[in-house]
């Protein structure tokens, strides 16, 4: 599939998605000098669902400022690009010159898609979330930390993350440690200053979460724009989802759908799994409120079974605006990762 098609597509994993964003504001493909993250944003501003969900994430604020701060974060930041193409070497995670590579570098702009780039540019926020907060968490914890970790080995509980989040540690990473890459995360003055606002000593990501949610409820969302764009994500998925009922059929495919995720949740990682359960009941109807279907066999995974029922089965009306946003193959791919790494 080539660079276009992919980039109306969700992204299948956390380096897509954080590929994908920072495209958008000209870094890492071929921007030929536009912004794109502005027209990105006229398209959310002419939907009226994004535009209720943006009120409620967003405020007043501009969506193409919070969208270009999320990219600023993800590319000058994490991956140190300082151009389209060009990168900075005393920043970022990735190797220079042949070493990396985005999905969407020889992607063009296709006039007409921009309602299709909206709605996956809200998949791919709520991916960057929970990735980047989760990376920061075990990069900065002070026991089973990432801090002494290398980046571009794949044998160890950081480079085995990323290697599950899409990327290949030795080919593609920085030969740095955990410590570097919180750093890189925060670095002023293009990183992510909310972070900083949970600097921690939790245990549990579900702690650190926590702090960091409730640090940043009332900051203007320039100033906080991963919590900005992942709270935009809920609202509009929550309006999709609030009149939708799961079928019966439905149902019984979310038990199929679901059973290697509920087998890869060992009880160390339930607090995390636990998280994203919590967005996804939010965001998504509850089908244990369906009366038939056969449970004899298998309960239903509840909430985490919405995300089944939502994004690979459902195929008419708001559940396949959904399952455009945000796809199973991509939020799987995630969360499988991450419950995958201690």
């Amino acid at each position: 599939m080539g660079a276009d098609e992919l980039l109306k597509k969700p992204p299948d994993n956390l380096k897509d998605a954080i590929d994908w964003i920072v495209w958008f504001s000209g870094y890492g493909g071929n921007g030929s000098g536009m912004n794109k993250y502005e027209k990105l944003a006229e398209a959310l501003k002419n939907n009226q669902e994004f535009q209720d969900a943006k009120n409620q994430a967003f405020g007043n604020t501009v969506p193409a400022g919070v969208i270009n701060m999320l990219a600023k974060g993800l590319g000058p930041g994490l991956l140190g690009y300082v151009s389209d193409t060009t990168f900075d070497h005393n920043k970022g995670i990735v190797k220079r010159d042949n070493g990396y590579t985005s999905a969407y570098n020889t992607a063009q702009w296709e006039n007409g898609r921009e309602n299709d780039y909206a709605k996956v540019f809200l998949g791919a926020a709520v991916m960057a979330f929970y990735g980047v907060t989760y990376l920061y968490w075990k990069c900065t914890l002070q026991h089973d930390s990432w801090a002494t970790d290398w980046l571009n080995v794949s044998g160890q509980g950081l480079g085995y993350f990323m290697l599950q989040m899409g990327y290949q540690p030795s080919t593609e990473l920085q030969n740095i440690n955990g410590s570097k890459v919180a750093e890189s995360l925060i670095r002023d003055p293009d990183g992510f200053s909310e972070l900083k606002s949970a600097k921690h000593h939790h245990y549990t990501y579900s702690g650190f979460l926590n702090k960091f949610e409730e640090q940043n409820a009332s900051n203007n969302a320039l100033n906080s724009p991963l919590t900005a764009c992942y709270k935009f994500a809920k609202h509009y998925f929550k309006s999709q989802f609030k009149d939708t009922e799961p079928s019966d059929d439905t149902l019984l495919k979310i038990k199929k759908a679901f059973e290697s995720f509920q087998s890869s949740c060992s009880n160390h990682y339930y607090d995390l799994k636990s998280e994203i359960d919590g967005f996804l009941k939010e965001a998504m109807p509850d089908p244990a409120s369906s009366q038939s279907a056969d449970t004899s066999d298998t309960a239903y995974p509840s909430p985490a079974g919405t995300v089944a029922c939502t994004l690979t089965t459902l195929g008419l009306g708001s559940g396949a605006t959904a399952a455009y946003i945000f796809n199973i193959g991509g939020a799987k791919t995630l969360v499988n990762g991450l419950l995958r790494i201690g």
